[in-house]
């Protein structure tokens, strides 16, 4: 599959369900509302990227750069993806917040990872 590059993209309300994005760079994409249900996004670029509000119902977003990404009311986003790396700038959807600090690892200072075995929480890691 050749490179998808959506950098600063404007895709406000955008149908784009069951889409393969793998490694697409969305870096600062505008996604508000856009249907991303049943896409692939594994190991995409979403730094900085705005998808309030978003359909990420069955989304596969293993391995995805979410750094600064705003992730605030969107559907169907269960659990933080594993792999994923993201910051403290990163809005997650509220009832997601600590849950994805819980299940994360800092891998560099205010940059995380989230464990490949999120069942294992934060306070296993410490030994609590």
């Amino acid at each position: 599959m050749q490179e998808v590059r959506l950098v600063r993209a404007d895709l406000t309300d955008a149908e784009i369900s069951g889409a393969d994005l793998t490694s697409a760079n969305l870096a600062d994409a505008v996604l508000l509302r856009a249907n991303l249900r049943e896409s692939d996004l594994s190991n995409a670029d979403l730094t900085g990227a705005d998808l309030t509000a978003a359909d990420l119902t069955m989304v596969n977003l293993t391995g995805a750069k979410l750094a600064g990404a705003r992730l605030g009311a969107t559907i169907g986003l269960n659990r933080p993806p594993i792999s994923a790396t993201w910051d403290r700038r990163t809005v997650w959807p509220e009832d997601l917040a600590s849950v994805a600090l819980r299940v994360s690892e800092e891998i560099a200072p205010g940059l995380f990872r989230v464990r490949e075995d999120p069942s294992r929480d934060r306070a296993d890691a410490l030994g609590r």
